[in-house]
């Protein structure tokens, strides 16, 4: 079979000729470009076997990254599966605003939930000299986490307690479970059927991870260190306040491309 008469015949179960061709790219190992300009490629029979069980899962609405098995973040592709969230692009902002900061040349870092690893790994490759650590409830999805962020020091931990007493940190960063609880059922259904609940559930308002990162992070800090954080599109005020509160000084809330609030900056001054 040929390359074109794959996609003819796969158009039949999928009606989105670019996804048809997006998936062949990744399955095949070659630019989409390479693809559109090579229609009467042979394909083995191997090859079409994997395309189309990879077909069939899109057609259940399994979430293309997992498929692929990947996802671009940043500069870098990131492994993913069901064990982990997939990286958003909100989440580059959340790596952005932390690169924008005023650390030291030899910052400690340390990932709070960080699930694929992304954050992390971002971090890692623009700033080399910086010491970033990394943490998560999940062991499986530490197993992952280790495929991407070669050598971040990873710690299987809930929320900060895992971490010895003395442990201090330039910046904690964070993109902890959000989403109200009652809301998981009305996600789409390639996130509720096929993404980790323990990545999403942010409890019965959404905030029960910032009202702990609030009281647990100011002892693992340093003197003037730093939070970031991504938040829910209808959470801002309440975590400002949660956090102003606790006794930190909220430096910036920054609005992603669709111009809803998704970061928040706060810094701990005993």
């Amino acid at each position: 079979m040929i390359l074109n008469e794959l996609l003819e015949r796969s158009s039949h179960r999928l009606k989105d000729r670019t996804l048809l061709v997006t998936l062949a790219s990744a399955c095949f190992q070659r630019s989409t470009a390479w693809i559109l300009a090579h229609g009467d490629h042979a394909v083995s029979e191997d090859d079409v076997q994997t395309y189309s069980t990879w077909v069939e899962r899109i057609e259940r609405e399994e979430p293309l990254a997992y498929v692929t098995g990947t996802i671009p973040f940043r500069d870098l592709e990131i492994k993913v599966d069901s064990r982990v969230l997939i990286p958003r692009p909100e989440t580059e902002l959340l790596v952005e605003t932390a690169l924008r900061l005023n650390l030291p040349d030899r910052a400690t870092v340390f990932d709070l939930g960080t699930g694929s690893g992304c954050i992390a790994a971002s971090l890692t490759s623009s700033r080399p000299h910086w010491r970033i650590f990394a943490g998560d409830r999940s062991l499986e999805a530490l197993a992952l986490a280790r495929k991407n962020a070669a050598g971040v020091s990873l710690v299987a931990m809930d929320a900060l307690t895992g971490l010895n007493r003395g442990s201090t940190f330039d910046l904690v960063i964070s993109n902890p479970p959000y989403v109200v609880s009652a809301e998981l059922p009305t996600l789409p259904r390639s996130v509720r059927e096929y993404e980790p609940m323990i990545a999403l559930d942010g409890g019965r308002d959404g905030l029960d991870f910032y009202r702990l990162l609030c009281h647990s992070i100011p002892p693992h800090l340093k003197p003037g260190g730093w939070i970031v954080m991504e938040i829910g599109y209808n959470q801002s005020e309440q975590v400002a306040s949660l956090f102003c509160n606790a006794g930190w000084t909220i430096i910036e809330i920054l609005k992603d491309g669709a111009s809803i609030p998704r970061v928040v900056t706060a810094t701990w001054l005993p």
